[in-house]
């Protein structure tokens, strides 16, 4: 694979220097394998960099795959030699050409072509060396890739076996071997767990030969590799040899959680957080932190079933949970969620048929296993985290899965996916204790958190005991759901430790209940911690500890009244926090199952090797293009959600300096970077993980996002670069300022067309004036007003016009308020307003029900609205009855207006059919509504300094008629219920304008 360039004690002065030693070590590679009885011809050289294996194979370097052939940035730089491409003579193929992940794989499968091997030995996965795993995964890659093409035979008869150079750095605690055999050489028995011991074969009557040939590498001679190439002169070689067939594999790798189980149960470990359930969309995608570390099984759904299935019987069958993770599925994920917030666009049927299914399975065939909640959001099931919705853990994974056992979070004090939620929410810090309670409101019953030191775990906790003791105050938890959950977990307490436990919720107060629904770590670097950690869990009843030092177990169970839930990570490959032994990884063992299926002569459903692109940014022109091709909606929604997002930047900034300090920079914001020393700077993004998810997801969908964010740089771009630096950061708002009007110079052009907007109402004053001035200054909708009566029915709180005058009065005070809201059109049905009256009857008898159902019909196809809004609610017992009335007749309406064979002589008058797409109307208390969207009223519009509230209220001062005492200031979010749709696409309705195209 390399040429061993890279592998030297000191530091060689220039590249030309390592470029002669991996010359002169693939000379000695010829004379050693030589001494071995192979020919020159025998031998290949890939001749790619040293130590650069496991990056290639990660991709992690530059790579652009619309244009690689003009850009030397796009191949990986050796450490040693700076060179994108192999400098040697004797070089194989595609390495001459550039180093690439995918040169190295086609070099790998041309060689594999040519041969037909029989069998393949390659280097164990938990070698100690990168480039040595590296290796490993390159092979069995190559070898999918070619199997699924089913056109090579021959790999069907294929035998692997793995060998291992570099063990894996482990220690030992207690004096507990981690050994088969302790008293056997380091090399003879590493720690790697399989069902079958490895195959030893003898080789005496080749030490000779081997002497001689490690004897040729005389660049190693001298230095400290001289004793570790010694150490292969042995009687004995160790291999360990592939399952044959897929039954002996499932049956190895249950086999081996149970082994390494058993090993954890016997230090006091009751708990595994690493069973990873998760459905890769292409292993290859080395954006996703899980493909990337090699955490992923596979990218077939009941592939990793039969695999998790495995290794949770194993694990449970020694009394160890396994919680199976994470849940609903980050197979898909391009962002990790401790440093991020992912937003996975899956549909609720794509997570069903593919990353639901390990955990359907587990749950049918009733076996023991806790479930670990992700922090992405899944727009298609919730807008919140999934560790904080109810939808996913509540709905979907209790009701539609009918999983009946413990549920707990992913960490939630640190993960920035939280943080980045809690930021976005306005949650104050600290924010862990509404967390936490968000989370059991959700369905979680174990809130998982971790800290530096005991000092902070008690900090924590009492937040977090203060935070839900609130909410049960108020009503947002029930304490018998806190009740159920803890009975939950004393269960699974009984079911580990033998002994009666559920009694002592009975005797529980509020406090230790909350305790018990709590998880956490712990750090013992001096004495004094593992002390306080112990006073820590006298005054609080955890659910459990996940110890850093396994020593300290002892003393933690020792020191609680209720047993305590001990927790370690083993995800296949690596046992971590406590212990330090490995196992095959869950990447190989998946490979390793892909291959015996497809030896088998079995099609893996929807398997696909192709290699899954990475989607670059556009270059300017490619948007450009795109661009042309955004709908009116789309349009519309990219220049409301760029301008928003400055807004909410001057906002952010105007804190700060009010506060006077600068603060972490809120760049989380929109792709504009804003450093403290005033400077700002648009960075450029190769993919869309790597925008601001805050940013990216107010835009209706992945193209919309790329257009915005090369308008937004060509405006930066063009912005003076005097506007660019400052020397003081108080300068920062005016020039955001400054930028903001760029930015809406420019998206003014971008398209005249809106989106129309109808508000319903009965009287004048009834109009939707918060949802009238939100529509119309934040997205710049059509605003329309469409009114039954004229008022001329109401009372005159100023004067003495009564009837036709007072209507002519209270007409000219609606048009004052419309412009003020930003309505282009007030229309009027010229219903007579009588009264007030609770009798919908009475209504109909007064308007005539057919002549007011055909008016709607015309004004809706007069004024095409996509929505159609009112304030006014039909279930409202206490509403005027000439509202009620008004909003029955207009349900009606929505469905007849885009009729084709309704009112034809309106037809025939050109006012042809028109169907609008949404009907909302505000929602109110008593109505429990099944979608919900809420409006914000006291957000600012900038310019203007104003809220839409601020607005509404301005606007309803106009109606003096009516009595401006009578406005009181209102508080709060304001919501709406969909009533109607006529909208086609499934869409979360997480917004007004959600599915309309």
């Amino acid at each position: 694979m390399t040429n061993g360039d890279g592998n030297i004690a000191e530091e060689l002065p220039a590249p030309e220097d390592y470029i002669s030693l991996g010359e002169k070590r693939q000379q000695e590679a010829l004379r050693a394998t030589g001494k071995l009885g192979l020919k020159e011809e025998d031998i290949i050289f890939l001749s790619y960099p040293d130590t650069g294996l496991s990056s290639l194979w990660r991709e992690s370097y530059n790579v652009n795959r619309e244009n690689s052939k003009a850009a030397p940035y796009n191949f990986y730089k050796s450490k040693t030699t700076k060179k994108i491409f192999s400098p040697y003579k004797i070089t194989y193929n595609h390495a001459k050409k550039g180093c690439t992940r995918e040169n190295l794989l086609l070099d790998i499968k041309d060689i594999l072509k040519e041969y037909k091997p029989k069998s393949i030995y390659t280097p164990h996965l938990l070698d100690g060396s990168p480039d040595h795993q590296a290796t490993t995964r390159l092979v069995f890659d190559a070898l999918n890739e070619l199997a699924g093409t089913g056109r090579h035979s021959w790999i069907g008869s294929l035998g692997v076996s793995y060998y291992l150079i570099h063990p894996p750095v482990m220690e030992s605690e207690q004096g507990y071997s981690i050994w088969p055999d302790k008293n056997s050489a380091l090399l003879d028995a590493p720690a790697v767990f399989t069902e079958k011991p490895p195959r030893s074969e003898n080789i005496v009557s080749f030490k000779q030969n081997k002497r001689e040939a490690l004897e040729e590498y005389r660049t190693q001679l001298d230095t400290e590799e001289k004793i570790f190439l010694e150490s292969f002169i042995k009687d004995n070689e160790i291999f360990w040899d592939a399952p044959p067939d897929k039954l002996s594999h499932l049956s190895e790798v249950r086999d081996e959680w149970e082994r390494v189980g058993r090993i954890m149960q016997n230090q006091g470990y009751n708990v595994n957080f690493g069973v990873i359930a998760d459905i890769a969309d292409s292993l290859e995608n080395m954006r996703n932190p899980l493909a990337r570390k090699g955490r992923m099984y596979s990218e077939h759904s009941s592939l990793v079933a039969e695999l998790v299935l495995s290794a949770v019987t194993g694990m449970d069958k020694t009394g160890v949970i396994p919680v199976v993770k994470h849940f609903p599925g980050l197979g898909s994920n391009n962002a990790d969620t401790h440093i991020s917030l992912p937003v996975i666009k899956k549909s609720k049927k794509e997570l069903y048929k593919r990353d639901l299914v390990p955990f359907k399975e587990l749950i049918k065939k009733n076996v023991h296993f806790w479930v670990m909640s992700d922090h992405a959001i899944y727009p298609y099931l919730s807008q919140e985290p999934a560790s904080l919705s109810y939808a996913v853990q509540t709905q979907v994974l209790r009701k539609k899965l009918g999983f009946e056992g413990v549920i707990i979070t992913d960490e939630l004090l640190n993960m920035q996916a939280i943080e980045e939620y809690a930021r976005i929410e306005k949650i104050k810090e600290p924010y862990i204790g509404e967390i936490i309670v968000r989370a059991f409101q959700s369905g979680a019953d174990i809130g998982l958190f971790y800290v530096d030191s005991p000092q902070q775990a008690k900090k924590v906790i009492i937040e977090v005991i203060n935070s839900v003791k609130q909410a049960v105050v108020k009503g947002k938890i029930k304490e018998e759901e806190i009740d159920a959950s803890v009975r939950r977990i004393l269960k699974d307490k009984e079911r580990i430790f033998k002994q009666p436990l559920e009694h002592f919720l009975k005797e529980m107060t509020l406090k230790e209940k909350i305790s018990q629904k709590l998880f956490t770590d712990a750090y013992t670097s001096k004495e004094e911690d593992t002390r306080e950690w112990l006073e820590i869990l006298k005054e609080y009843n955890l659910a459990g500890i996940l110890p850093r030092n396994s020593k300290i177990i002892p003393q933690l169970q020792n020191n609680s009244k209720i047993p305590l839930f001990i927790a370690t990570q083993y995800e296949g490959g690596l046992i971590t926090y406590g212990h330090n032994f490995c196992t095959r990884s869950a990447y190989i063992m998946g490979k390793e199952s892909e291959r015996l299926i497809l030896k088998a002569g079995i099609k893996i459903p929807s398997l696909s090797f192709r290699k899954t692109k990475i989607r670059h940014l556009y270059s300017e022109r490619q948007a450009s293009s795109l661009f042309s091709k955004l709908n009116k909606a789309r349009r519309q929604a990219l220049a409301a959600s760029l301008l928003n997002s400055i807004d909410k930047l001057i906002t952010a900034w105007s804190e700060l300096e009010e506060k006077g300090y600068t603060a972490p920079n809120p760049n989380h914001l929109s792709p504009l970077t804003i450093y403290s020393n005033g400077r700002f700077e648009i960075k450029p993004y190769e993919d869309m993980a790597d925008l601001p998810v805050a940013w990216t997801k107010k835009f209706p969908d992945e193209d919309t996002a790329l257009c915005a964010y090369y308008l937004f740089k060509k405006t930066f771009d063009d912005w003076p670069d005097s506007q660019k630096r400052a020397e003081e950061a108080k300068s920062i708002v005016s020039r955001l300022v400054s930028f903001r009007e760029r930015v809406e110079e420019q998206t003014s052009k971008i398209d005249k067309s809106r989106i129309r907007i109808l508000c319903l109402a009965g009287h004048p004053d009834d109009e939707d004036g918060e949802a009238l001035a939100y529509f119309s200054k934040k997205f710049n909708c059509e605003t329309y007003v469409l009114l039954a009566t004229r008022g001329e029915g109401g009372e005159n709180k100023i004067g003495s016009a009564r009837k036709e005058k007072l209507g002519l009065l209270r007409t000219k005070e609606m048009e004052k308020a419309a412009s003020i809201l930003g309505v282009k059109k007030v229309y009027y049905l010229g219903k007579t307003d009588f009264g007030y009256t609770s009798s919908v009857e009475e209504v109909f008898k007064q308007w005539g029900k057919e002549d007011t159902l055909e008016k709607l019909v015309y004004f809706i196809r007069l004024i095409k609205p996509q929505i159609i809004i009112t304030k006014h609610n039909e279930a409202n017992s206490r509403e005027h009855g000439q509202h009620q009335a008004l909003i029955m007749l207009a349900k009606e309406a929505f469905d007849l207006a885009g009729g084709p064979r309704v009112y034809p002589g309106m037809i025939a008058d050109g006012r042809l059919p028109w169907q609008p797409l949404k009907f909302y109307q505000r929602a109110i208390e008593m109505n429990a509504f099944p979608v919900k969207i809420t409006i914000n009223p006291d957000e600012y519009i900038f310019p203007g300094n104003k809220t839409y509230r601020q607005i509404s209220m301005e606007a309803l001062r106009q109606h003096r008629t009516q009595g401006i005492s009578k406005w009181f200031k209102e508080t709060g979010d304001v919501s709406y219920q969909l009533v109607a749709s006529k909208v086609k696409q499934v869409c979360p309705e997480g917004s007004f304008f959600a599915g309309i195209n």
